[in-house]
């Protein structure tokens, strides 16, 4: 993935007419390099805010995997302490 991205700056600034020798493709490199993780950030921001809105939906409704047993008899100890026989 970030091999891709690299290839396709490479690719930008070759159509802008940049070589690697020119003493500016750092600069431009960095700025499209900026650019990608701008938008990656946005992206990111996007994303939780949609994942945040799915979680309160979810949360309105009562599922099966919303319901929890309480005691179990497989938990519990039904034999009487020895002192409380009377």
């Amino acid at each position: 993935m970030v091999h891709e991205l690299m290839v396709s700056v490479w690719e930008e600034c070759k159509k802008e007419g940049l070589d690697g020798k020119d003493a500016k493709f750092g600069d431009v490199l960095t700025k499209k390099l900026e650019g990608h993780q701008k938008q990656l950030q946005d992206r990111q921001e996007h994303l939780k805010a949609e994942l945040k809105k799915e979680l309160a939906e979810k949360a309105k409704k009562i599922t099966s995997e919303d319901i929890h047993d309480g005691f179990s008899a497989g938990v519990c100890d039904w034999r009487l302490p020895n002192n409380v026989n009377n």
